[in-house]
């Protein structure tokens, strides 16, 4: 599988996700925001959503010193 593949494998996997936890729907036609790739979903509650990368995520309180992170 290709590096572009794998990641829209990634971002349709964490939509459907969101979708799970009621902070994203499922639109019937894609819809195209001004940059990036067309997608069929669109956040509902987007206060709810947590962004999470390598290091941690939003809930970090020590400005990076690495504790109370979530890490996957």
């Amino acid at each position: 599988m290709g590096h572009e593949r794998q990641l829209l494998n990634m971002y349709e996997n964490a939509y459907k996700l969101m979708v799970e936890a009621s902070i994203a729907e499922i639109l019937e036609k894609e819809f195209q925001y001004e940059e990036g790739l067309p997608t069929k979903f669109q956040l509902t509650k987007p206060k709810f959503l947590f962004f999470v990368d390598k290091n941690g995520c939003n809930t970090n309180q020590n400005d990076g010193g690495g504790r109370g992170r979530f890490l996957f």
